[in-house]
């Protein structure tokens, strides 16, 4: 029973398909040649249209890439900047350090000095 059902859709399924097209070769609008130059055609417009968008994205990219780089240079020279400025002020620390050192090792020395009487 079962295989009668199935050669049955199957039947259907074929004649539905050889009807399917001969109504589209009756109301196709363009002869075959046509029809593939059309397509050509698109096929052609479609693929010149994809290079132009690729070549927009990269142009995109490669710009946001160099403002990227740009902002990064900026950022890095503030940095460096401060850098110094911090270590300036390190270095003028340390310097009147060493000199209230300095002056305090120098005042102990004269304060332990023995008075002449």
């Amino acid at each position: 029973m079962e295989r009668e059902d199935i050669g049955s859709f199957l039947s259907s399924f074929a004649l539905g398909a050889v009807a399917g097209a001969a109504v589209a070769l009756l109301y196709a609008p363009k002869s075959g040649e046509e029809t593939r130059q059309l397509v050509r055609d698109k096929i052609r417009r479609g693929t010149d249209l994809s290079r132009e968008k690729l070549r927009e994205g990269a142009s995109f990219a490669r710009e946001k890439i160099e403002q990227g780089a740009q902002y990064s240079r900026e950022v890095a020279d503030k940095v460096v900047g401060r850098t110094r400025e911090v270590a300036d002020e390190a270095a003028e620390f340390a310097e009147s350090a060493v000199a209230e050192a300095a002056e305090a090792a120098e005042f102990g020395e004269r304060r332990r000095k023995p008075r002449s009487v």
